[in-house]
């Protein structure tokens, strides 16, 4: 399933994935014609610049945000299950769409109205 790695370039520093940064973008990787060809939603695993593995990510080679972290364990199946057991973590999440209102704003009414751990802001 995830075949394909892709590779950091040697200046940037791996750490801030390993540690919890969602985004990989488009300038911190190392890219061919292999990897802007990969189809938007692909899954593959994420290594540093020595090949040591990271994560495993979803691309989209059209996004100068290039990938985004899905799970820390590259063993996991992704499947209908991986994916209830996401989507649950935030069942109890408050949702508040910030588009059209103003951040700040929104924001701060969004924290006061907050009952749950989790809050989704869009």
């Amino acid at each position: 399933m995830t075949e394909f790695n892709l590779r950091l370039k040697a200046s940037v520093d791996a750490s801030k994935f390993r540690y919890g940064y969602p985004w990989i973008y488009s300038n911190e990787i190392i890219s061919d014609r292999r990897t802007k060809s990969l189809m938007p939603g692909s899954f593959c695993k994420l290594v540093d610049y020595n090949k040591n593995p990271i994560c495993l990510v979803t691309v989209n080679p059209k996004s100068k945000i290039f990938a985004r972290v899905m799970d820390y364990n590259l063993e996991t199946t992704v499947d209908a299950y991986w994916l209830k057991d996401k989507i649950s973590k935030y069942k109890n999440c408050e949702y508040f769409n910030i588009g059209d209102v103003g951040l700040g704003k929104t924001f701060n009414f969004a924290l006061s109205k907050i009952k749950t751990p989790y809050v989704l802001l869009t």
